[in-house]
């Protein structure tokens, strides 16, 4: 009965962090177990927070409950020791588990035990921040500037973005989140923490989550650098506020900074696509061949300068570049074969020069090739749309490639 009480701790420790909460939805791979186990969770929290007087469940990060918690997970016999009311946020979760077979069964499941036990190597760092939390004397902004000025190990840090970055690259998102969870955890307001950390949120479109952060650093009053700049422009272009994104993004530095460029060159590109003025088709052409200068070998930079050479005019494509962005997408792809970004933004290259022979000839490729445990966002699939919208003015032809895209997103397990 321990191990199996060891695994429910296991279970509740991950839904309370962020970094748990992605990781269960990605290994269940079923919305609607994903939604059951939520709601048992939901709903044994709500009981013990009402039977023990805790008005909310905030209350649960600022207490010593939690910190037992995953004490219990990495020393299953402390479980014995438990007080009654922590012991009763268990029995509660069980008991509401019961509730539906199908859920029971899979919870049951060793296999799926195995991989919750294998998520908690993550929470020795976030124990050091809980330990801050249980201080309840301390108001917000006194909580947020301990945290500012705790030291943290500079070179662990560091490593963990570099390996976050590497994994995030060959396209493995969930290694690559549990990497950066660690490193955002000891040294939140570390400005390029932050932003590695809300790229990887980004791709599980956690834009609520991104919005804290950016709030949360704010608070802090630090000053804002380039980091923190495009992780506000990011933010705002993916809620599709691409002026506002841009008023931000402007602040920054566009003439040295590659990626500032291309983001505001996307702004302008999508804006183009709203109210179709071609003023905002030369800006986005002349941001991305600004990024495109500071930086030659990005395809995706590439990619969507070619697009606006064709937009401008479709019977004068500037071909060289169409060469060169086909040729970096292959070999970024023959380097990491897992790169689903890559593979998309090939599809993309096969709808811009229209060639729906090849187009369907990698989708059945990548089904084959690719795993399907991969998770896309929802607004990842929403953005290639909006450029084939651009590209292809004939229904026909537009619905064809869409549906295709359709096809390929849907062997893939989708992020709403």
């Amino acid at each position: 009965m321990i191990m199996f009480e060891s695994f429910l701790i296991s279970l509740i420790a991950n839904f309370v962090t962020i970094g748990g909460q992605i990781a269960i939805k990605n290994m269940i791979q079923n919305k609607s177990l994903e939604t059951e186990i939520r709601k048992a969770f939901n709903n044994a929290l709500k009981k013990w927070t009402i039977n023990n007087n805790i008005l909310g469940k905030e209350e649960i990060y600022i207490n010593q409950k939690l910190k037992l918690l995953i004490d219990c997970v990495k020393e299953p016999t402390k479980i014995t020791n438990l007080d009654k009311n922590t012991s009763q946020l268990i029995n509660y979760f069980k008991l509401e588990l019961q509730k539906n077979q199908i859920t029971w069964n899979f919870i049951m499941d060793t296999h799926f035990q195995n991989e919750i036990n294998k998520l908690n190597s993550i929470e020795d760092a976030i124990l050091d921040i809980q330990e801050l939390l249980n201080q309840t004397e301390l108001s917000k902004r006194e909580l947020k500037k301990v945290r500012v000025e705790k030291k943290y190990d500079a070179n662990l840090v560091n490593q963990l973005v570099k390996e976050s970055t590497q994994l995030y690259s060959e396209g493995n998102i969930l290694k690559s989140f549990e990497k950066i969870s660690i490193a955002y955890n000891l040294a939140p307001y570390n400005s390029k923490v932050v932003e590695r950390y809300a790229t990887v949120l980004f791709r599980n479109a956690e834009f609520e989550e991104i919005a804290k952060i950016i709030g949360e650093y704010e608070e802090t009053g630090k000053e804002e650098d380039v980091c923190i700049t495009r992780v506000k422009g990011e933010y705002y272009r993916r809620i599709k506020e691409y002026e506002k994104s841009n008023e931000v993004l402007r602040k920054s530095n566009f003439e040295t900074e590659y990626n500032i460029a291309y983001l505001i060159g996307i702004n302008y590109l999508f804006l183009y696509g709203q109210n179709h003025d071609n003023i905002n088709l030369f800006k986005a052409k002349q941001f991305f061949e600004k990024a495109n200068n500071l930086f030659q070998d990005l395809w995706h930079i590439k990619l969507n300068l070619a697009i606006v050479h064709r937009l401008i005019d479709k019977t004068n494509p500037n071909l060289t570049l169409e060469k060169e962005t086909i040729s970096l997408l292959n070999a970024k792809i023959n380097l990491h074969p897992q790169k689903v970004s890559a593979k998309l933004y090939r599809l993309l290259y096969y709808v811009l020069v229209d060639n729906f022979e090849k187009f369907e000839k990698y989708i059945n490729n990548d089904k084959k090739r690719l795993s399907k445990n991969y998770l896309l966002t929802i607004d990842f699939i929403d953005s290639a749309k909006e450029r084939i919208n651009l590209i292809h003015k004939d229904e026909y032809t537009r619905n064809k490639y869409i549906l295709g895209f359709v096809r390929w997103s849907n062997y893939f397990s989708l992020n709403y």
